[in-house]
């Protein structure tokens, strides 16, 4: 399902929270894989890594992401949304390439998907002060995950240090 905002008139909103919500739910939907009896992290990558459809859904979901940030983009009343989304498709993007941290971080995914289609789900259903606090709370939540990510997650390349070190030493 492509649905392209820029191309249409978007004249209920309704609709694109519809095409939204279907999205975060065939994310959060290929996020739940039950629970294996598997004893190691070792055989559970080796099982996951040769499920073709696995990697196939893996690869949808960074897709259903990309369909999400182009209905949000363009649209004014979810600026806000938009850019807390790329955020998120950036981690949700990082974690979804490597197949170890996926099988180990899948549960932050989730809940980075299920917030972030509570908040969709507010913003058409509630007044503009209840929504305020929403989205307060939303944004703790985000910056709590995003600490989470770059620090426990996140392994740098370190790809540009010495470079990094040059340019501060000739400013500096």
């Amino acid at each position: 399902m492509y649905y392209n905002v820029n191309n249409e008139t978007v004249n209920n909103i309704n609709d694109v929270v519809d095409n939204l919500k279907k999205l975060l739910n065939k994310l959060i939907e290929k996020l739940s894989f039950n629970s294996l009896q598997i004893d190691s992290s070792e055989e559970l990558m080796e099982l996951f890594a040769n499920d073709n459809d696995f990697c196939d859904d893996l690869k949808s979901m960074k897709t259903f992401m990309e369909e999400i940030s182009l209905i949000l983009e363009p649209l004014d009343i979810f600026s806000y949304e938009f850019y807390d989304f790329l955020s998120i498709r950036l981690m949700c993007n990082y974690i979804i390439d490597n197949l170890e941290l996926y099988l180990q971080h899948s549960s932050f995914i989730n809940s980075l998907l299920s917030s972030f289609f509570n908040l969709i789900h507010s913003k058409i259903n509630k007044d503009k002060s209840q929504y305020t606090e929403v989205y307060d709370t939303f944004e703790k939540f985000l910056d709590e995950k995003e600490k989470i990510f770059y620090l426990e997650i996140y392994e740098g390349t370190h790809e540009y240090d010495d470079l990094i070190d040059e340019v501060t030493n000739m400013l500096g």
